[in-house]
């Protein structure tokens, strides 16, 4: 697995994906590689499938390696939820998969979701994921005799009366926090009350870390991982994706949109429907087909769900608006949607950013200066940097503060970096310099002197009475700014060359050139974009 993961093989993951849902379908390691190839359907009917006889232990695990996913997305969930409330402090785990799809199933049998804070606050935010209300009560029983409890939440009688009531904790000791929660429902008229636990129920005489039955009520329901229904697992898993709002829910429901709108328009507006269908295909085909392993390809697919978002909206207004009975709106939409481009131009930038941002923070964080600015042409700015890296320089010499963005660039080319940081200065004030690294290694070298911009040429002045005892052979200057941000003539002739971020036609494919070289693919398989 972790070999195909390196080299991003991804045919070859979906072979081994494919031998394991025909061969071993209960192989633990299945979910993870559905998971690599984003095979979200894949896990969906593995976790359907009514044809296996799990174990109840490999099931289980299975789950868990669907889910791990959705961990991060969860715990945000949860901890809005716990803010919003202002519960007590949350104790007691998540048994992730297991808990997502038992509140679930139990979810169509109950209607309240009563947490127990603390021990069930965390469950009892997943039953409100399912849209189970929720009314939390906190309850102090550990060392006391009587136990005492107070609602969270306002309550009233309509939140409970002929109403089935499911209540949350961790576990259960002694009984007394699950028996003071049903004692103060019994001031309502429920029509039953059930517990779920995070933690199984202990057989009778056992010990350890677990549920004690003795000392609940007898008329509880009870339910832990042990024999809650894991029925329907696969859909709970792409439920809590679109309710979680992750990346791959937030697409699946965009995609539903437009062929739901489709299927509405058909009679009426029958080209406008196809039109809706294919735009929808075609921008969802190329969403898909991006390689999740490349640092930036998150933000190249949420500015793909912006574009078609954005384009549903219109197409809602006009229909509130009764805009596609006036002539020609209906067609001229449809040409919005068939011309549309796959992919905005310069999404390479996007990639640029994500693979190189933070280590130009953290370049100058290392040396304690504040530098606020980003390259605003990423694609530009790199193409510029591999165009001087070709040049044969021994040694890019990075100014500050504005260069440090353009450091991890230069790195990544295998280019050895020195630094030296050169301030703004007020009016008639001097130019200040900081030395970091040892200058005198620049001596007889081909030095590439990294700025952002040249306005007034006092930085570059000040760098070249600096480097002047120390002797380089050659100096050159890149700039990460584009031409018209730049004053030329101010430029030291002293420089030989000079290297702009400009924008050019064959950037993308100079870009793709260079992730090629290092065996990174911006497509999971070969495309071309049409």
């Amino acid at each position: 697995m972790r070999t195909f993961e390196a080299i991003q093989d991804f045919d070859g993951l979906r072979k081994v994906a494919d031998y394991l849902l025909r061969e071993q379908p209960t192989n633990f390691y299945l979910p993870r590689v559905l998971t690599g190839l984003e095979d979200h359907e894949g896990i969906r009917s593995l976790l359907n499938r009514e044809d296996i006889e799990f174990e109840k232990f490999t099931y289980a695990g299975i789950i868990e390696e669907a889910f791990e996913s959705l961990d991060g997305p969860l715990r945000d969930y949860i901890e809005k939820f716990l803010e919003e409330n202002k519960t007590p402090v949350a104790t007691g785990s998540i048994n992730r998969g297991i808990d997502l799809v038992a509140i679930r199933n139990l979810a169509q049998e109950y209607n309240v979701a009563v947490p127990i804070a603390r021990g069930g606050l965390r469950q009892g935010a997943i039953a409100r994921l399912w849209d189970m209300p929720t009314r939390i009560v906190d309850i102090a029983a550990h060392k006391r005799k009587v136990a005492r409890g107070k609602w969270v939440n306002p309550v009233s009688a309509e939140d409970f009366n002929e109403k089935r009531v499911l209540l949350f904790d961790k576990d259960a000791v002694t009984g007394a926090s699950v028996r003071k929660a049903v004692s103060m429902l019994k001031e309502f008229q429920t029509k039953s009350v059930g517990a779920y636990f995070t933690h199984e129920v202990l057989e009778s005489g056992s010990a350890g870390i677990g549920t004690t039955t003795r000392g609940l009520p007898e008329e509880l329901e009870i339910f832990s991982p042990k024999n809650a229904s894991m029925k329907n697992a696969g859909d709970a898993y792409v439920e809590a994706h679109e309710k979680l709002e992750t990346l791959y829910g937030r697409r699946r429901k965009a995609e539903r949109q437009f062929i739901e709108e489709a299927e509405k328009m058909r009679q009426q507006f029958p080209e406008l429907a196809e039109s809706l269908k294919a735009f929808a295909s075609k921008q969802f085909s190329v969403f898909d087909s991006l390689n999740p392993n490349l640092a930036g390809i998150a933000e190249v697919r949420e500015n793909i769900l912006a574009t078609v978002n954005h384009l549903y909206r219109d197409h809602k207004n006009f229909l509130k608006n009764e805009m596609y009975g006036l002539s020609g709106v209906a067609d001229s939409f449809r040409r919005l949607l068939e011309t549309t481009q796959l992919l905005r131009p310069g999404f390479e930038s996007e990639i640029i950013r994500a693979r190189y941002r933070r280590h130009g923070e953290e370049a100058a964080q290392r040396r304690n200066v504040e530098n606020p600015h980003h390259p605003s042409s990423p694609l530009a700015a790199f193409n510029a940097a591999r165009k001087a890296a070709k040049e044969g320089f021994d040694v890019a010499l990075i100014v500050g503060p504005e260069g440090f963005a353009y450091e991890p660039y230069f790195r990544d080319l295998g280019i050895q970096t020195v630094a030296v940081n050169i301030p703004e200065s007020g009016k008639d004030e001097p130019r200040t310099i900081k030395v970091f690294d040892n200058l005198a290694e620049l001596q007889g070298k081909k030095v590439l002197v990294v700025e952002d911009d040249v306005r007034t040429g006092a930085t570059l002045q000040k760098l070249l009475e600096t480097l002047e005892p120390h002797n380089p052979a050659r100096l050159g200057l890149y700039l990460g700014q584009p031409k018209q941000f730049q004053e030329i003539p101010n430029i030291p002739q002293k420089f030989e060359t000079t290297y702009l971020a400009e924008e050019s036609a064959t950037a993308s494919q100079e870009f793709n050139e260079y992730l090629e070289s290092r065996n990174l693919k911006i497509f999971k398989t070969p495309r071309t974009l049409k």
